[in-house]
């Protein structure tokens, strides 16, 4: 049963739709001053849709490990670089908050994160204060789009590539800059972020180890 149960169980994984989490958990930078929360800071999943939205993909920007007064005024990701950025089209947004929605940049290898990194993608969110900081993307905060390409359909791993290397630190998947860290809220980071496996991976991982399971069971 157990030989049976296996491959049905990896089969129902892979396919649901694939996605890969990345959690920004990590500083880089000479100054940079991490956030005061636990890690992850940031979190972003693409996700690749089915159905109605087949060849499309969610992205979703969440200020996971965010506390106090930090928020966020840079956020970057890539996109594979034998698409062209400039033909993807955010839309549908959903957010859980109060800010206000970013400017989406893109440009190929056009967006520089700090000491590292030159990006496609480039979300610019609010830095006001206005309204004690309200249209900021702070601590809870949430946001997804679905997003299109235009030429073709594109997948979440469309969006697992890293940045052009410029500087000595990189390159990265993600990356976003925090600000009002440090004791009293003057400092910055920069973070970045290592990738999750998606489902497929997962599932490879699951089936081997109840492979070995059995094996020793018998």
């Amino acid at each position: 049963m157990a030989l049976v149960a296996i491959p049905m169980l990896i089969a129902s994984t892979i396919d649901r739709a694939s996605a890969a989490v990345y959690y920004l958990s990590e500083t880089y930078g000479i100054g940079s001053v991490a956030p005061a929360g636990k890690s992850p800071w940031l979190t972003l999943t693409a996700t690749t849709l089915s159905g109605a939205d087949a060849g499309k993909v969610q992205l979703e920007f969440c200020a996971s490990g965010l506390t106090g007064p930090e928020f966020v005024d840079e956020w970057y990701l890539n996109i594979d670089p034998a698409l062209d950025s400039k033909n993807l089209s955010f839309y549908s947004a959903v957010k859980t908050g109060s800010f206000s929605l970013p400017t989406i940049n893109l440009a190929t290898d056009s967006y520089k994160a700090g000491p590292d990194g030159r990006f496609d993608i480039k979300l610019q969110f609010s830095t006001s204060n206005a309204g004690g900081g309200i249209n900021r993307f702070t601590a809870g905060d949430k946001l997804s789009y679905t997003v299109s390409y235009k030429g073709g359909p594109i997948t979440a791993e469309s969006f697992d590539f890293f940045s052009k290397p410029e500087g000595s630190y990189g390159p990265y998947h993600s990356a976003a800059h925090v600000l009002s860290t440090g004791p009293k809220a003057k400092d910055s980071a920069w973070i970045n972020c290592v990738p999750e496996p998606g489902p497929p991976l997962q599932a490879l991982v699951l089936g081997t180890v109840l492979l070995t399971f059995y094996r020793r069971r018998v």
